[in-house]
């Protein structure tokens, strides 16, 4: 919080103004165009129309935050570019006018970790989920406590995959969330088909991209 504080208080020095919709990015307009800053921590991205703006930018951030020490540790590391891996994610804009959003490594892993828990662990499925999705059946008989666990386990872990580049299994995901209190047989087959439908859809992205539209005038 303090950093945060710190950081946010020294981006209005310089004339950015914190978006109010989201407390971690940053505009201020540089040569008619939008300099942006997001952050997580003290991980940030920066874009600008002129790679200039950006040097300008990252020479700012060393000048203040970047700390050496004496086992070498501290320095800041840059990577520019139309490709980068930030937060588990990679932001590929290589088109102009998207950002391709795909979380692959991450998705491998945890195919890879549930295959000891899936008694066909090359399947695949379709859809993320079936018809049957919200239906709860009392008399299905609750999972042990490592099952129980491990179900936990990987529901959290698609959650994080699901806010960041897979909505499309948001749907199976924000179900199975409600059951990891008292998850049951049944939740832990709904479970492997959704890990049995990213087995089969490993490299689909996610893809954003916005039409230039008037502001409106409220």
């Amino acid at each position: 919080l303090l950093f945060y504080q710190r950081f946010v208080t020294d981006l209005k020095s310089i004339g950015f103004e914190i978006n109010p919709y989201d407390p971690c990015v940053a505009n201020k307009i540089v040569n008619g165009k939008q300099l942006t800053v997001v952050w997580h921590v003290d991980d940030l991205k920066v874009s600008h129309v002129s790679s200039d703006v950006v040097t300008k930018m990252a020479d700012w951030l060393k000048s203040t935050y970047e700390r050496l020490f004496d086992d070498g540790s501290g320095e800041m590391k840059i990577c520019r570019g139309k490709i980068h891996e930030y937060l588990g994610m990679t932001l590929d804009f290589t088109v102009d006018g998207e950002v391709k959003v795909t979380m692959i490594p991450y998705i491998k892993e945890i195919i890879q970790q549930f295959e000891e828990h899936d008694p066909s662990p090359q399947r695949t499925a379709a859809t993320p989920a079936a018809e049957h999705l919200f239906k709860v059946n009392e008399d299905t008989a609750s999972l042990t406590t490592r099952y129980a666990t491990v179900f936990h386990n990987f529901v959290a872990k698609c959650l994080f995959l699901t806010k960041r580049a897979r909505p499309d299994i948001s749907t199976a995901v924000a179900f199975l969330t409600t059951r990891v209190k008292a998850s049951d047989q049944d939740d832990f087959k709904k479970l492997t088909r959704m890990i049995r439908y990213l087995r089969g859809s490993i490299e689909l992205p996610l893809i954003l991209r916005a039409d230039s539209v008037p502001v409106p005038k409220w």
